[in-house]
Protein backbone atom coordinates (compact mmCIF):
# COMPACT_ATOMS: atom_id res chain seq x y z
CA UNK A 1 0.00 0.00 0.00
CA UNK A 2 2.83 2.30 0.66
CA UNK A 3 4.86 1.52 -2.39
CA UNK A 4 1.58 2.07 -4.42
CA UNK A 5 0.85 5.49 -2.76
CA UNK A 6 4.22 6.99 -2.15
CA UNK A 7 4.90 6.75 -5.77
CA UNK A 8 8.98 7.10 -5.45
CA UNK A 9 11.66 4.85 -3.97
CA UNK A 10 12.64 8.32 -2.21
CA UNK A 11 9.29 9.34 -0.85
CA UNK A 12 8.50 5.21 0.65
CA UNK A 13 12.60 6.06 2.33
CA UNK A 14 10.86 9.53 3.78
CA UNK A 15 8.32 8.45 5.21
CA UNK A 16 10.03 5.00 7.01
CA UNK A 17 12.78 7.59 8.08
CA UNK A 18 10.62 10.09 9.53
CA UNK A 19 8.31 7.47 11.19
CA UNK A 20 11.15 5.53 12.69
CA UNK A 21 13.12 8.35 13.21
CA UNK A 22 10.52 10.36 15.65
CA UNK A 23 9.43 6.90 17.36
CA UNK A 24 12.86 5.42 18.47
CA UNK A 25 15.21 8.28 18.71
CA UNK A 26 14.42 9.16 22.25
CA UNK A 27 14.44 5.49 23.62
CA UNK A 28 17.57 4.58 22.06
CA UNK A 29 19.13 7.78 23.32
CA UNK A 30 17.58 7.39 27.16
CA UNK A 31 19.08 3.99 27.07
CA UNK A 32 21.96 5.24 27.48
CA UNK A 33 22.20 7.54 30.16
CA UNK A 34 20.59 5.81 33.18
CA UNK A 35 19.14 9.69 34.92
CA UNK A 36 17.08 9.59 31.88
CA UNK A 37 16.00 6.33 31.18
CA UNK A 38 12.13 5.85 30.87
CA UNK A 39 10.17 3.25 31.73
CA UNK A 40 9.02 0.45 29.64
CA UNK A 41 5.28 1.41 29.60
CA UNK A 42 6.67 4.97 28.87
CA UNK A 43 8.44 4.09 26.15
CA UNK A 44 6.81 1.63 24.36
CA UNK A 45 3.59 4.63 24.46
CA UNK A 46 5.87 7.38 23.04
CA UNK A 47 6.95 4.84 20.33
CA UNK A 48 3.44 4.06 19.35
CA UNK A 49 1.97 7.53 19.81
CA UNK A 50 4.10 9.13 17.98
CA UNK A 51 5.16 6.48 15.12
CA UNK A 52 0.77 7.37 14.78
CA UNK A 53 1.55 10.87 14.77
CA UNK A 54 4.03 11.04 11.89
CA UNK A 55 2.05 8.45 9.98
CA UNK A 56 -1.10 11.22 10.24
CA UNK A 57 0.89 13.93 9.08
CA UNK A 58 1.78 12.24 5.67
CA UNK A 59 -1.97 10.76 5.64
CA UNK A 60 -2.94 14.57 5.83
CA UNK A 61 -0.85 16.03 3.51
CA UNK A 62 -1.29 13.27 0.85
CA UNK A 63 -5.65 14.52 1.31
CA UNK A 64 -4.72 18.14 1.90
CA UNK A 65 -1.56 18.53 -0.36
CA UNK A 66 0.06 20.31 2.57
CA UNK A 67 1.42 19.73 6.19
CA UNK A 68 -0.80 20.62 9.09
CA UNK A 69 0.47 24.08 10.87
CA UNK A 70 3.36 23.50 7.70
CA UNK A 71 5.44 21.33 10.30
CA UNK A 72 7.58 18.45 8.38
CA UNK A 73 5.86 15.07 9.94
CA UNK A 74 9.62 14.17 11.66
CA UNK A 75 9.37 17.04 13.90
CA UNK A 76 5.81 16.65 14.59
CA UNK A 77 6.47 13.00 16.24
CA UNK A 78 9.48 14.75 17.08
CA UNK A 79 7.54 16.86 19.49
CA UNK A 80 5.16 13.99 20.68
CA UNK A 81 7.97 11.86 21.61
CA UNK A 82 9.34 14.97 23.36
CA UNK A 83 6.58 15.90 25.69
CA UNK A 84 6.23 11.96 26.52
CA UNK A 85 9.53 11.83 27.65
CA UNK A 86 9.58 14.34 29.86
CA UNK A 87 5.73 13.03 30.98
CA UNK A 88 7.45 9.84 31.94
CA UNK A 89 10.28 11.78 33.68
CA UNK A 90 7.99 13.17 35.75
CA UNK A 91 6.02 10.46 36.92
CA UNK A 92 9.43 8.76 37.23
CA UNK A 93 10.19 11.04 39.87
CA UNK A 94 6.89 10.88 41.33
CA UNK A 95 6.87 7.05 42.95
CA UNK A 96 9.09 5.97 44.85
CA UNK A 97 12.52 4.22 44.07
CA UNK A 98 11.37 0.28 45.32
CA UNK A 99 8.38 1.02 43.65
CA UNK A 100 5.75 0.48 46.63
CA UNK A 101 3.62 3.53 47.35
CA UNK A 102 1.62 0.93 49.91
CA UNK A 103 4.80 -0.11 52.17
CA UNK A 104 4.82 1.34 55.84
CA UNK A 105 8.57 0.03 57.24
Amino acid sequence: AIAISAGSVIEIWKIFGSVSAASLMIPIISTYYTKFKMSSKGAIFLMILSALTTIFWFIFKKYFGYFLFGLEPLFAGGIVSVIIFFIDRALALKTPQNGSVLKNH
